[in-house]
């Protein structure tokens, strides 16, 4: 029997799955109020009527804990769906993860190829993200039988995995991969190694998020974090949601252009706008 379609009520109403009941309520009569049909300017019925349905399911607690339960099963189909994608989607943000997991292990192997091992924790603090999210990308490796479970309780890149790092670049990347060959003579770390990699980036870029999408919640119309949000989702290759926070600076203000983009950025958060272009243009900012 097939699934139901699921609607990711959590996403729609922007907030954590671990929201409390008076941010759900905050955060919906905020977004109700926008899109009520009876609002000239942002009133959209079709809109509306979805984020009353996710409010009567994520406001009562009985409904809300059924739906949880279908929430963590989509979430596990979805990430297994990735996965199963992943080696043909280029460097994906959960592929560049997976890189990085593959590359403190391939620099432990060979500083320790007698007696191998990083434990989870271990891989926490290199990689920069929680023991859930690690907890996928071990799954992964392990299923391509590119790391393997040691006698310690540790994990060790096997044969199979060193191949696939030194094979163009499939695993890291060129410069992760030049910098791990440089540093064998110096004895380099591999958590040294992992203190510029893209991972430990990708935590602060969605920490940025988390923030912003907080701030856009109570100011949806805030141009300047809708900036930010299209920045930093396209750093971590969310591709439709930069894509739709930078729709939504194109409503909000249609002569918006893209040198305003570019320093907002740069005045704001003091980044540079140098991967935003084709962004910018899809969106119609010019």
């Amino acid at each position: 029997m097939n699934e139901p379609a699921f609607d990711d009520y959590y996403e729609l109403l922007q907030i954590s799955p671990n929201a409390d009941q008076d941010t759900i309520e905050r955060i919906y009569r905020l977004l109700a109020k926008k899109y009520h049909p009876d609002n000239p300017s942002t009133g959209s019925p079709e809109r509306f009527n979805i984020l009353s349905e996710a409010y009567n399911i994520l406001a009562d607690p009985e409904k809300r804990a059924a739906y949880d339960v279908r929430y963590e099963r989509a979430k596990k189909n979805e990430w297994k769906t990735l996965a199963a994608l992943s080696s043909s989607q280029g460097l994906s943000h959960d592929a560049r993860i997976r890189r990085t997991i593959l590359s403190i292990l391939y620099i432990d192997r060979r500083d320790n190829p007698a007696n191998p091992g990083v434990g989870n924790w271990q891989l926490e603090q290199h990689v920069g993200l929680p023991e859930k999210t690690i907890e996928f990308h071990i799954w992964y490796l392990k299923e391509k039988k590119w790391i393997a479970l040691t006698d310690t309780g540790g994990y060790a890149i096997t044969a199979e995995g060193v191949d696939a790092v030194e094979s163009d670049g499939l695993i890291i990347g060129k410069d992760l991969l030049l910098t791990a060959k440089s540093s064998a003579e110096g004895g380099e770390s591999a958590s040294r190694l992992i203190e510029e990699s893209t991972p430990s980036r990708a935590t602060e870029y969605r920490m940025k998020v988390r923030s912003l999408e907080r701030k856009i919640a109570v100011n949806p119309e805030n141009i300047t974090a809708l900036v930010g949000l299209a920045h930093f989702h396209g750093k971590l290759g969310q591709a439709e949601r930069a894509a739709r926070a930078a729709r939504a600076i194109r409503r909000l203000n249609p002569h918006f252009t893209a040198r305003d983009f570019e320093e907002t950025l740069q005045l704001k958060f003091q980044v540079p706008s140098i991967d935003d272009r084709a962004l910018l243009q899809d969106a119609g900012i010019v």
